[in-house]
């Protein structure tokens, strides 16, 4: 039976390599980035089959292979022997920051065998050789993961509105490309549009911060935290709807602010300290700037408008919720109304752009 040509292309200076069974035809393409050398097989504990599957298959490179099993819920000790010479990481953003860190540290090159579409970070301050993305794998990978793809993808468009915010409101630059889904969901499509993405030098935005909390808090509480990427979802989903309320309907503030100081200290409380230290470029407390930003912010408001209204985000619910065998049942005890108000509002008190000017103006409660 005749092989399947891959689909090869290159994203700075990194090759992307896209086709079926590839676990079966990595030898030929390792052997083109390293030539000699022991390899590291470095997976995820829950891909132990596929690593071990790779393995045997980069046998034939008549190479010492060595595997070692990283559970991201430990501190593992990431020394590696001196005589590895290259390192095939198996899984996603945590199994290749973990990589990339040792390549780094060694000097060594590393490839990443993608395993599910669950992160926008593969070549965000990073250099793997390869990204091998499988069909096979791709598209057997919880229902979960891509869920959480699509949530960073479908996010991107409030970046997009951040970035408006931010440049007409607060005459900063905060570039944003927009990516958008089109058509049916693909695993394979959507893990390339992520690794496209993750080679944006993108600044973090609100989404991002109240994803964050929700996952460090839910770790905090002993849960079973969900998927970063679906935290981000919810979030962006949230925000849309509180943005739209906050452009759309002008008001008067006359509620004192939350107090930052207690804040920063449920914050610090939950392992979220690198939040609390972030310096911010908007002081939204400041009196000038916060009066000057009301006016700005008046002035703008219709185009504001505009953007907010140009997602559809109650059809981007129902895409998202359809992904899961459940229509979404389980957020009923993954996550309450409650988590997420008390997210958003921890998140507006380290926020730079409009879910900080909230914070300020005290619409987002104490």
């Amino acid at each position: 039976m005749e092989e399947q040509k891959l689909d090869i292309r290159i994203l700075n200076g990194t090759e992307i390599i896209i086709g079926s069974s590839l676990s079966s035809r990595l030898s030929g393409k390792i052997s083109e980035v390293s030539k000699e050398g022991a390899i590291l097989v470095l997976y995820d504990k829950n891909l132990k089959r596929l690593a071990l599957e790779i393995g045997d298959n980069l046998r034939q490179l008549n190479r010492r292979i060595f595997l070692c099993e990283i559970d991201k819920d430990k501190n593992q000790d990431s020394t590696v022997p001196d005589y590895i010479r290259f390192i095939i990481a198996v899984g996603c953003g945590t199994i290749a920051q973990k990589a990339d860190a040792i390549s780094k540290g060694m000097n060594i090159p590393w490839s990443l065998f993608f395993t599910a579409p669950t992160t926008d970070t593969i070549l965000r301050g990073k250099s793997p050789k390869q990204v091998f993305i499988d069909a096979n794998v791709m598209d057997n990978c919880p229902k979960a993961c891509i869920a959480a793809g699509y949530g960073i993808v479908y996010s991107r468009g409030l970046k997009l509105f951040e970035s408006v915010f931010a440049s007409k409101v607060l005459a900063l630059e905060k570039p944003c490309v927009p990516f958008e889904i089109k058509g049916d969901i693909n695993p394979v499509s959507l893990a390339m549009l992520l690794i496209e993405i993750s080679a944006i030098e993108d600044e973090i935005d609100s989404a991002d911060i109240v994803a964050h909390i929700l996952f460090q808090r839910a770790k905090a509480q002993g849960k079973k935290s969900r998927l970063f990427g679906e935290y981000k979802f919810v979030a962006s989903s949230y925000l849309f709807s509180l943005y739209s309320r906050l452009v759309g309907a002008p008001a008067i503030d006359v509620i004192p602010p939350p107090s930052r100081e207690d804040a920063g200290e449920r914050l610090a409380s939950i392992g979220c300290d690198n939040l609390v230290n972030t310096s911010k470029s908007i002081d939204f407390f400041d009196i000038n700037s916060y009066f000057r930003i009301s006016y700005i912010l008046a002035e703008y408001r219709t185009d504001l408008l505009e953007k907010l209204s140009a997602a559809d985000v109650h059809k981007s619910q129902r895409v998202w919720r359809r992904i899961y065998d459940d229509a979404g049942y389980f957020l009923k005890d993954a996550l309450t109304a409650k988590d997420v108000r008390e997210a958003v509002l921890l998140a507006g008190s380290v926020s730079d752009n409009l879910l900080g000017y909230a914070y300020a103006s005290g619409a987002l409660g104490g």
